[in-house]
């Protein structure tokens, strides 16, 4: 049985609660699997190979094809995006991306993607008289500062987009400047630019193919989608799309399948479950659904 899910995530959640209803101790005696089949076909110079994650995909795009990417940072030095080097670069912006998150958390959205987005991360200042004369004499990046105020409190900035004449004012406080976090974040994106080769904006090339990267996160995708010329990806959305040679071949065949064993470690936080979420009534489903609707961060239809 298939469904038009993913993986087929639907009827196996169906199959699973009839299990877990009537025959519980298939579970304790750990006879319960499931088949887990490819989430991608990915052929490469005649070469069929089936990736069950997107990091697969991943790591395949880079083995392949990144050894002919090449960047250029905005000082122009051209660098060869090699695998060992995309290994680093990658550990180094998820520490990056952690550290930012945080600066956000603690010290607000606006603020913080601001000294990003504008690069005062790329200096010392850290004081707001420093910041308010780094933006009197930033050069022109598609933005003009005017500064509203500077004092021992932070600095408040008036930003115009050139093009559409939209103005934001936003506040950077002294403590954000000052703040550990901070520091880790400047670290992080100067070990970033050690790696890259410099500073952004960047330039990428594979073959005659080219793209451009402003930050170091696009940096990341626009390697990864040059990365996908010239290699044909089937993304497969249900079991039943295969025939069923793919279908045997991939997800039953025992000496080629990955099964993963299910386990119950709490029962009756699992009896909870199955009640809430597969249970004859629907007031409980419904409660959990609005209640939780805002959280969900990743979301595959």
């Amino acid at each position: 049985m298939t469904d038009a899910d993913v993986d087929g995530a639907h009827i196996r959640t169906l199959i699973l609660t009839f299990l877990y209803r009537h025959m519980p101790e298939l579970f304790d005696r750990g006879h319960v699997y499931i088949a887990v089949p490819p989430l991608y076909l990915a052929k490469v110079a005649g070469r069929e190979t089936y990736l069950i994650k997107d990091v697969q995909l991943e790591e395949l795009l880079v083995r392949e094809k990144f050894p002919e990417l090449e960047i250029r940072s905005r000082e122009g030095t051209p660098v060869k995006l090699t695998e060992s080097r995309y290994g680093r670069f990658q550990r180094a912006l998820t520490e990056f991306e952690g550290w930012s998150a945080r600066l956000r958390s603690d010290f607000g959205v606006q603020p913080a993607d601001f000294v990003i987005a504008h690069r005062l991360v790329e200096t010392d200042a850290a004081v707001p008289s420093d910041v308010a004369e780094l933006l009197e004499n930033a050069p022109n990046n598609g933005y003009a500062f005017s500064i509203l105020s500077s004092d021992t409190d932070g600095v408040h900035v008036k930003m115009i987009e050139v093009e559409t004449s939209a103005a934001t004012e936003v506040a950077v406080p002294k403590e954000l400047l000052t703040s550990p976090i901070y520091d880790h974040v400047r670290r992080t994106y100067g070990r970033l630019a050690e790696i890259a080769g410099g500073l952004p904006p960047f330039t990428l090339g594979l073959g005659k193919k080219r793209a451009a990267a402003e930050t170091f996160e696009g940096l990341r995708d626009e390697a990864i989608n040059l990365a996908k010329e010239g290699v044909q990806i089937s993304r497969f959305k249900g079991l039943g799309e295969m025939n069923h040679g793919q279908l045997w071949e991939t997800t039953m065949d025992p000496a080629r399948r990955v099964l993963v064993r299910v386990d119950v470690e709490d029962a009756s936080a699992a009896d909870l479950w199955f009640s809430r979420l597969m249970g004859d009534q629907v007031e409980p489903r419904r409660d959990f659904i609005e209640q939780n609707a805002t959280d969900v961060r990743f979301l595959d239809v």
